[in-house]
């Protein structure tokens, strides 16, 4: 991380006691692998939440939109076994 630059954090929670927590987390944990090759400087970890009832994802790094751009990819394999579908594009108006 840069001298002036201040890391940005980010949070995915998927709360969901009846979906196969641990393939929603190793799925999880391989967007994570790729994202060296995708050029995102982030640093982050996939664990279980306790009870069973869902799974946390933490991420921290530069640029924010790199951060933001990692979040983006874990929630789009998220919704993916959660939903079935992909996220839907962005609005950016």
């Amino acid at each position: 991380m840069g001298r002036w630059a201040a890391p940005t954090l980010g949070t995915l929670l998927v709360l969901n006691a009846w979906l196969d927590l641990e393939r929603l987390r190793d799925g999880m944990r391989e967007r994570v692998e790729q994202w060296p090759q995708q050029g995102l400087t982030v640093s982050a970890g996939v664990s279980l939440l306790p009870n069973g009832i869902g799974v946390a994802l933490k991420l921290v790094g530069e640029p924010a939109s790199a951060v933001a751009r990692a979040l983006r990819s874990a929630w789009s394999e998220a919704r993916m076994q959660v939903m079935g579908a992909d996220l839907p594009p962005l609005r950016r108006f």
